[in-house]
């Protein structure tokens, strides 16, 4: 693959049965009662990095609907898991 010069074990991770992800994009987020913030790592190499109040992701549902539940969640702790999870109605794959 190309394009992956920032973030080159990425570039394999799709295809490492190893893999922390499996392949999917990695999400590093953490969360409170008032919203949530994350970083998109995609196997490109490309980074989003946003936040968002849970009002605000109720009204974009189907897209909070596909992140949750193709990515790869990361979290420092326990805590922004479960607020993610209550917030969520999707099965998130997470560490």
């Amino acid at each position: 693959m190309t394009g992956n010069v920032g973030f080159p074990a990425r570039a394999s991770s799709w295809s490492a049965p190893e893999s922390l992800s499996s392949g999917r994009q990695i999400v590093a987020a953490s969360a409170d009662e008032t919203g949530v913030r994350c970083a998109f790592f995609s196997n490109h190499g490309s980074i989003l990095d946003f936040s968002a109040t849970w009002a605000e992701l109720e009204q974009a549902k189907t897209w909070w609907h596909f992140v949750g539940r193709w990515d790869f969640w990361v979290m420092d702790n326990k805590r922004d898991l479960d607020i993610i999870l209550s917030k969520c109605d999707a099965q998130l794959q997470s560490v």
